[in-house]
């Protein structure tokens, strides 16, 4: 698997709302090593840390999941993260991939997915399902990545 980015804590904390809020789909959080953990604020999820990460995720299932792979792979975070494709999948496919942001209302990426031009519409999907009161947005990888440096460069 190939290095996920630590994420932004305003990203972070967005997603947290996302997984604890029962009107969203997105029901897992996964923390890439290096991105400090949220406060749940006395919720309970189920936690698993690994090496390669952490999840925090209201389904059992997907804990198990996580806690008994025995190497976590780009296929399998995306099943755990309820992306169509995964990286490696997007690869494949060639051509310019497309980012599909989830995006809360208060700035928070919530859902960011690669995806194929054959799959973007099912992402666009998956993600307006991770923010029922947010908004979709489409960037290219270039973009995605300046937003995240730049939320860093915010403090946030």
């Amino acid at each position: 698997m190939q290095r996920t980015l630590p994420e932004p804590a305003c990203d972070v904390a967005a997603q947290l709302r996302a997984v604890l809020d029962p009107r969203s789909a997105k029901d897992a959080l996964y923390l890439a090593p290096g991105t400090p953990e949220p406060d749940r604020g006395g919720h309970t999820l189920h936690r698993v840390a690994r090496a390669a990460g952490v999840l925090l995720t209201s389904n059992r299932t997907k804990a198990e999941i996580f806690r008994r792979m025995p190497t976590l792979t780009e296929r399998a975070l995306a099943l755990l993260l309820d992306y169509p494709e995964s990286k490696d999948d997007v690869r494949r496919a060639g051509g310019e991939p497309v980012v599909v942001q989830g995006v809360a209302p208060d700035g928070g990426v919530v859902y960011e997915a690669a995806a194929s031009r054959r799959h973007v519409a099912r992402t666009v999907r998956a993600a307006q399902a991770a923010v029922p009161d947010g908004i979709v947005r489409l960037t290219d990888l270039r973009g995605a990545l300046e937003a995240r440096v730049a939320a860093y460069c915010d403090g946030s």
